[in-house]
This record gives C-alpha cells, structure tokens and sequence, in this order.
C-alpha cells in the first residue's frame, strides 16, 4: 500500500517522464530536419558538408549557404 507522498512522487516522476519523451521527440525532429538541410545543401553545392565541416572550402560553403538564405527572405 502507498501512502500519500508516495503516490504523489509517483505521479511527479510520470509527468517528468512524460516532458521528457516529448522533449526527446522535438530533439529528434530538429535533427532530421538539420539532416535535411545538409543533404539539400550538398545536393545545391555538390559537395559534403559533413565531411568538408572546418575546411577553407567548408567556410566558403557556409558562406554561399548563408548568402543563398537571406536572399530567400527578403
């Protein structure tokens, strides 16, 4: 048998469990959608990001990549 306190650290533990798997889903949607961008990205720039990631070549990459971003939201 449970006693009141019991029972309330019981329901606090499902509620932070419950914020946690939904923080966990967003964390994995922002990654696909990261992972989507870089493939769109490698596609656009024939090149891969992930392997140039640091590189001169990788900077001018982000650059164009910026360039091409704030163009499309003006």
């Amino acid at each position: 048998m449970q006693n009141k306190d019991e029972r309330d650290r019981i329901k606090e533990l499902e509620e932070e469990v419950k914020h946690l798997r939904e923080e966990r889903d967003i964390s994995k949607l922002k990654n696909l959608a990261l992972e989507t961008l870089i493939n769109i990205a490698n596609q656009e720039f024939k090149t891969d990001l992930k392997k140039n990631f640091g590189s001169k070549a990788s900077r001018r990459q982000s650059q164009k990549l910026n360039d091409l971003i704030s163009d499309k939201d003006q």
